[in-house]
């Protein structure tokens, strides 16, 4: 089996990776810090610090 083939087998399986990566890790990462009571009320830029880290995340299983 040569290099192309190994790169069209391995390449889906990077892509599931990645894309559950990034759909289940900003949720994970959003409800760890609620339920832990280390997020207040006036944190509201750590919303959109999960929010950008979820749309890279996504962007990046893009190409894969």
């Amino acid at each position: 089996m040569n290099q192309t083939d190994t790169k069209t087998f391995r390449r889906p399986f990077y892509f599931v990776i990645v894309g559950l990566m990034g759909f289940l890790l900003p949720p994970v990462i959003l409800l760890y810090t609620v339920l832990s009571g280390q997020l207040g009320e006036q944190d509201s830029s750590f919303f959109g610090m999960i929010a950008v880290l979820w749309v890279m995340m996504l962007a990046a299983s893009v190409p894969l």
